[in-house]
């Protein structure tokens, strides 16, 4: 059994060793954090980490998993620069994401005007537009947003480009305890307007979640898609600081996975100290 289960591990490690070696250069091994792994593996993943190893010198047993028989350990790849990274990948392979940005952006451009006008005439006292300058996504971050998901989801770049809805988007704050009615107010006259509710996303009626808040996209009448987030003064407080920076830690690809677990439990304590309005389950599509 033991020898079954230590060539198991090795045979996965080597495997995915094979395929990351022809776009990576480095690893660090990773143990299991149970408090059960060995004084070798842990002293092994904290030298590693400071100073990975290469794929191509990679040897199990010395510095490479399996490290002993009965070992858990695989590996994490170890980049410098994510983003450099993507920008060369996508390079080597023609990619295009900057012109898709564009395409993306001026759609956007052509019907932000008369969308912005129109959710602003609905606003009123306690029923606010939050962040306007920030309603079209920038072109840089939004070429990058490409690039990224074309990687990660193993798409080409303009389906990519295609499956991104939140080039336009904008948040209403609304006073919790008015918030359900004033979401239906909103929404009917969006719609009287000929705009449609494409989908409805509500976690603010959710706990044991790292964000709350209720995210919707919509559609203008000539069928361009943006987004629009509702949330309570309290719950934009807490995502546009606290949470946003934590966030931003955990989506790191470098960040230790122990590390990560702590963030996300810190972030759903923060979200799940947040008021619900009172008949939040009636927003809904």
């Amino acid at each position: 059994m033991r020898l079954v289960y230590t060539e198991g591990t090795y045979l996965f490690n080597e495997a995915q060793a094979r395929v990351h070696e022809s776009e990576f250069e480095s690893y660090a091994i990773s143990c299991i954090h149970d408090g059960k792994a060995c004084e070798v593996c842990r002293e092994l993943e904290a030298y590693q980490k400071q100073h990975p190893a290469k794929l191509s010198e990679r040897m199990p047993g010395t510095n490479f998993p399996p490290m002993h028989p009965w070992c858990r350990c695989s590996y994490t790849l170890e980049v410098a620069d994510w983003d450099k990274w993507i920008d060369e990948y996508v390079q080597k392979r023609g990619g295009d994401s900057g012109t898709q940005a564009t395409r993306l952006r001026s759609d956007a451009m052509v019907r932000e005007p008369g969308t912005t006008s129109f959710l602003q005439s609905l606003q009123r006292v306690g029923s606010t537009l939050a962040g306007l300058d920030f309603r079209l996504k920038g072109q840089q971050s939004l070429a990058r947003k490409i690039r990224t998901d074309s990687y990660d989801k193993t798409m080409s770049e303009q389906e990519a480009a295609d499956s991104i809805h939140d080039v336009l988007r904008y948040t209403y704050q609304l006073q919790t305890a008015s918030f359900a009615d004033e979401f239906a107010r909103i929404r009917v006259e969006l719609e009287k307007a000929g705009y449609t509710l494409v989908k409805v996303k509500n976690t603010l009626q959710s706990t044991g979640v790292t964000y709350r808040g209720v995210n919707c996209q919509f559609e203008t009448p000539d069928g361009f898609k943006f987004e629009l987030q509702f949330h309570t003064p309290e719950s934009l407080a807490l995502k546009e600081n606290e949470l946003h920076k934590l966030y931003e830690e955990q989506r790191l690809p470098e960040t230790d996975p122990k590390r990560r677990a702590e963030l996300v439990r810190r972030m759903i304590e923060l979200s799940d100290g947040l008021s619900t309005p009172p008949n939040i389950e009636e927003v809904r599509k």
